[in-house]
């Protein structure tokens, strides 16, 4: 089936979303920042970051690199 195909039973067209292996974003470096960040603007002192926070940056960056080139005029080379 070629990318842009439609599903079987007609419906719309079925899109496939290449996987990595690895995620985007560096999961040291996230809670780096976020405990860095806590430190600051909180009287609390936070020591751990779950691992739902990962799932959900990950997520969110997925979903803006989705919208950036959702939001490209159709000419052109450059991402911006």
């Amino acid at each position: 089936m070629d990318q842009n195909q439609t599903s079987q039973d007609g419906a719309e067209p079925v899109l496939r979303v290449p996987k990595f292996k690895s995620g985007l974003i560096s999961k040291s470096k996230v809670r780096r920042f976020i405990l860095d960040y806590a430190k600051v603007k909180r009287a609390h002192k936070f020591s751990r970051v779950s691992d739902d926070v990962y799932f959900q940056a990950e997520a969110s960056l997925k979903r803006w690199c989705q919208q950036r080139v959702a939001d490209q005029p159709s000419a052109g080379k450059t991402i911006m």
